[in-house]
């Protein structure tokens, strides 16, 4: 993901701190997103702002705070307002093939869990691990969650 800060600048009223930036807004993109809250991980931005988000090729070409520069257009667009964006979280240890037990012995010990799991998870087809893994995968996505160590 790449991320090009808009061509303008402007002063930090908190910090006091004028930023000047070089990159440019594209002309056109695949998608502007306007009138979101934006949560970055750019370093030392750390206050939420509310602002315009163009997509250009499957990448972030531009976020900024306010409205989009005249000229700015895109293929699709999304009205976020009232909604936060936020940068994709990266799952370090999941076992998405076991979603489908999920609130299995909540009251079991580690080795009474571990019997239950084993219960439903041997005679578990290909198939049916193919569908517990794709559940696990969207629920992850439905929470924010983009990338996952699987195990």
């Amino acid at each position: 993901m790449s991320y090009a800060p808009p061509a303008e600048s402007w002063t930090d009223s908190q910090a006091g701190t004028e930023t000047v930036t070089v990159s440019p807004s594209p002309a056109r993109a695949d998608l502007l997103v306007t009138g979101a809250t934006f949560l970055t991980m750019k370093p030392g931005e750390t206050t939420p702002f509310v602002g315009y988000m163009l997509v250009d090729g499957g990448k972030i070409a531009t976020i900024a705070a306010g409205w989009p520069p005249p000229g700015a257009t895109a293929t699709a667009m999304l009205d976020a307002r009232g909604k936060i964006i936020i940068p994709g979280i990266v799952s370090a240890h999941s076992h998405l093939h076991q979603s489908a037990l999920r609130g299995l012995g909540a009251d079991l010990n580690t080795g009474e869990w571990r019997k239950a799991v084993h219960v439903y998870s041997v005679p578990a087809t290909d198939d049916d691990l193919y569908w517990f893994t794709l559940h696990g995968a969207l629920g992850h996505l439905l929470h924010g969650i983009t990338s996952v160590f699987n195990f």
